[in-house]
């Protein structure tokens, strides 16, 4: 009858993982499993980094004393939540907003630029670049947008992201459904 928001962080080496979540309704004794790809690559402070990119599902407020903790889903006053795969009703989602985290190259005196592509079926129907903020204190861009679905038509899309600092880049995408 309602939402359950489970919010769990661990330190994991670099490597491909599969996160698998289980739910059990004891009322029907229902089960759903559904199983995300994660990849933790390895760390070279001498590139530009780039986070997993993050389809926004909902965003909570958080209290100041939560504000003080840097967590990777923070987002200034608020803890985003990824959509996990579920479908995106264009009827009622009038903008897909997504969320990373870039990491300069250390010493890096010059702003990451950023593009942005939407694909459908490996073919590109959208892209847009610029400049990022400048790094935090702690050296990363924590970064939201949304951009509106007014345009696109039911389907499956990939948003893409890089981040480059003239020399080097990296890419990292994410996949998204919508309907009617």
């Amino acid at each position: 009858k309602g939402n359950v928001l489970f919010y769990r962080e661990a330190q994991l080496r670099p490597g491909k993982y599969r996160v698998q979540l289980i739910a059990y309704d004891a009322v029907t004794g229902g089960v759903n499993v559904s199983t995300t790809p994660l990849e933790i690559g390895n760390v070279d402070e001498t590139k530009p980094r780039l986070s997993s990119v993050a389809v926004l599902k909902t965003a909570e407020r958080l209290t100041p004393e939560e504000q003080k903790r840097d967590q990777p889903l923070h987002f200034g006053e608020l803890l985003v939540y990824p959509n996990l795969g579920e479908v995106i009703d264009r009827n009622t989602a009038k903008q897909l907003a997504y969320f990373f985290t870039a990491w300069p190259a250390k010493g890096a005196t010059k702003p990451l630029q950023v593009t942005l592509e939407i694909l459908q079926n490996n073919r590109q129907i959208g892209k847009t670049s610029g400049d990022l903020p400048p790094a935090d204190e702690r050296g990363q861009i924590k970064y939201v947008s949304a951009f509106p679905l007014d345009k696109f038509s039911p389907g499956v899309f990939q948003l893409k992201v890089t981040v480059s600092d003239g020399v080097n880049s990296v890419s990292r995408s994410a996949s998204f459904v919508l309907e009617q």
